[in-house]
């Protein structure tokens, strides 16, 4: 094979290897994608959930008969073993 022909071939090898990466997008397409911003929301709630449930948990903690939880702590409280090293204020 001559030189010539090696890099006409390498040529047509590289430049159907790059055509994706060098296909243009078109600009009126600049929305997220559906799936991606699922995600998104799903983690979004999951966080502002787990994030009031905290608060609620911090303040049932420091604050008695906070919505009652400071009765459902003390229960779960009840199921530890007596040996269980607690901290008490």
């Amino acid at each position: 094979m001559s030189a010539t022909a090696t890099k006409k071939a390498t040529a047509a090898i590289l430049e159907t290897v790059a055509a994706p990466f060098h296909a243009r997008s078109s600009l009126g397409k600049t929305e997220a994608k559906p799936a991606w911003r699922v995600a998104l929301d799903c983690l979004l709630v999951v966080w502002a959930v787990f994030a009031v449930a905290m608060a609620i948990l911090v303040i049932a903690v420091f604050v008695p008969g906070h919505l009652g939880l400071s009765d459902l702590l003390q229960a779960l409280g009840n199921l530890l073993p007596p040996d269980f090293p607690l901290i008490t204020t």
